[in-house]
Formats: C-alpha cells, sequence, structure tokens
C-alpha cells in the first residue's frame, strides 16, 4: 500500500491528502491562479492524488478521486481536517518558516523556504526530507535525498 501524503508536513500522524510520503505538503497554494488542480504522483510516476483551491479552502482526493479531507487558511494559519470533517491540525507561517502542530497543539515540525527548496523537519529537528519547485512541478525528496514523488499544476 502506498504511503499518504500528509496536508501536513513529517510523519505527524495527520490524515493522508495524496499518496506520496508522509512527510511532505505541496509548498504554497495547491492550485494555481486560474484554479487548475494540482496533481500528485509516487515515486514511480503513478497519479497518487489531486487538490483544488477554492477560495481560501483546498480540497483533497485520493487517487480514486474520493474526498480525503480539506485545509482552510485564515491568515498565516491554515486548519487541516480530515475525511469526517474532524480537525487534524494546523500550521502557522512566520517569514519563511511554517511550524505545523497536531489536533492536540503539540508540536509538529516544521518547514523551512530557502529559494525553490523547501527543507522539512520532524519534531526533534531531525531532518525529513525536502522539496524543490521548478516550473509548475514540485520534486519532492526523502531524508536520503531519493525521489520519493511529484506534484504538477
Amino acid at each position: 500500500m502506498k504511503r499518504m501524503i500528509a496536508m501536513l508536513v513529517l510523519s505527524a500522524g495527520f490524515v493522508g491528502m495524496a499518496q506520496v510520503p508522509n512527510f511532505y505538503k505541496n509548498s504554497g497554494s495547491s492550485s494555481n491562479a486560474s484554479g487548475r488542480p494540482t496533481y500528485y504522483y509516487d515515486r514511480n510516476g503513478m497519479s497518487a492524488g489531486r487538490s483544488q483551491t477554492t477560495g481560501n479552502t483546498t480540497y483533497y482526493y485520493d487517487s480514486n478521486g474520493r474526498p480525503a479531507g480539506k485545509a482552510t487558511r485564515s491568515g498565516n494559519t491554515t486548519y487541516y481536517y480530515n475525511r469526517n470533517g474532524t480537525s487534524a491540525g494546523r500550521s502557522q507561517t512566520s517569514g519563511g518558516t511554517t511550524y505545523y502542530y497536531d489536533n492536540t497543539g503539540r508540536s509538529a515540525g516544521r518547514a523551512s523556504t530557502s529559494g525553490n527548496n523547501t527543507y522539512y523537519y520532524n519534531r526533534n529537528g531531525t531532518s525529513a526530507g525536502r522539496s524543490r519547485n521548478s516550473g509548475g512541478t514540485t520534486y519532492y525528496y526523502d531524508s536520503n535525498g531519493r525521489s520519493a514523488g511529484r506534484s504538477t499544476r
């Protein structure tokens, strides 16, 4: 079974959105300015799901097109919900760093962006991987630098 990409970064136990390793998050908006969806692919190039943003809400779907959850942005805070509408956690962005919290408010990790790269860290500060944006495609890498998947807009 494929591992799930979480709405939140890091293996924090949050609800999965599309299928790619569960410690990655597509940086920024999940669809481009024209509102087209973002498609996620696993490391083998197989469809892993998609996301679609409408206003301040991003809806996530699994590889079979079933609803998987949503994220609602309010200012610099994003709230995450699983497919049943139950809170899965939140993130807050300050400068180039996004801090992630589980549904009990405990720290779950962080992501720091520098140029086209985003570096992910777990709650202990250990590297969990990175992503690199390149012309509408985001490439994901695990903590050992191996390809973990991609998303396209």
